[in-house]
């Protein structure tokens, strides 16, 4: 008895799988859609890594504007910074630099702050002392006092997640010769990574001669011993990015 399909002259169905045909890709078909697949992936990153580092740009000037306008006020009320009273070589405490942070927590919007953080195993209550990295990914990250960052600074965390470290050339019965005479260690996202020198973390400082607020590049330490000059590029530490973002507008390094 004939099926409705062989009436129609469609002969009897096929069963594929036992009609000895193959049914899969070849592997020019496998290797083109592999290679498909690693061109959008790698345009993903390259997308993700690039709206990061537009967040890190955004961070940092923010933070700059902030402290500069903090910095702008304390002049207003105490004059030059060479007057705000900063500590100097051979004082028996540190009330004139600890005055002195006091003025920026009253402008700037901390939501905590800790003590003098001296190899101390928290920055602040319930904020741990975090682990950095340079630019290279290679070398420890330091400050620009070549301590562990935020160690020897006054930290604080600001509303927005960030973290600030100001530092003094001048402490209590020690003195970081050539240095900045204030400097600043900034965590544009704090508690997140990657922690790393040149990425989310910079550094600015003030002249106390010139009162001048400015983002770190192209100064040496310690009478020309430490040369932290032009380290804003692949292979090196990462200390001068600050200027070169701000001047720039972006990471394109």
């Amino acid at each position: 008895m004939q099926t409705m399909i062989e009436i129609l002259g469609g002969g009897a169905p096929e069963n594929k799988l036992l009609s000895g045909k193959k049914i899969g890709f070849t592997l020019a078909e496998v290797l083109i859609t592999l290679g498909i697949i690693g061109i959008v992936a790698a345009m993903t990153l390259l997308v993700l890594k690039d709206a990061r580092d537009k967040g890190y740009v955004t961070g940092l000037k923010k933070a700059y504007s902030v402290l500069s306008n903090a910095t702008n006020l304390i002049i207003s009320e105490e004059g030059e910074p060479s007057n705000w009273g900063l500590t100097s070589y051979g004082a028996i405490d540190n009330s004139g630099n600890e005055r002195i942070v006091g003025l920026y927590i009253k402008h700037l919007d901390v939501i905590s702050s800790g003590e003098y953080c001296y190899y101390c195993n928290e920055l602040m209550p319930g904020v741990p002392r975090l682990t950095y990295t340079s630019l290279n990914g290679v070398s420890p990250g330091k400050g620009l006092y070549g301590d562990p960052l935020f160690i020897n600074s006054h930290p604080l965390l600001l509303k927005d997640g960030s973290i600030i470290g100001i530092s003094f050339m001048n402490r209590t019965n020690a003195v970081y010769w050539g240095t900045p005479d204030i400097s600043f260690t900034v965590d544009v996202n704090g508690l997140k990574g990657p922690n790393r020198i040149g990425r989310d973390v910079f550094f600015l400082y003030i002249n106390a001669k010139t009162g001048k607020f400015l983002p770190y590049t192209n100064e040496t330490f310690d009478k020309g011993k430490v040369d932290y000059r032009d380290t804003c590029a692949k292979g090196k530490e990462g200390y001068s990015c600050a200027y070169k973002v701000m001047t720039e507008g972006k990471m394109n390094y």
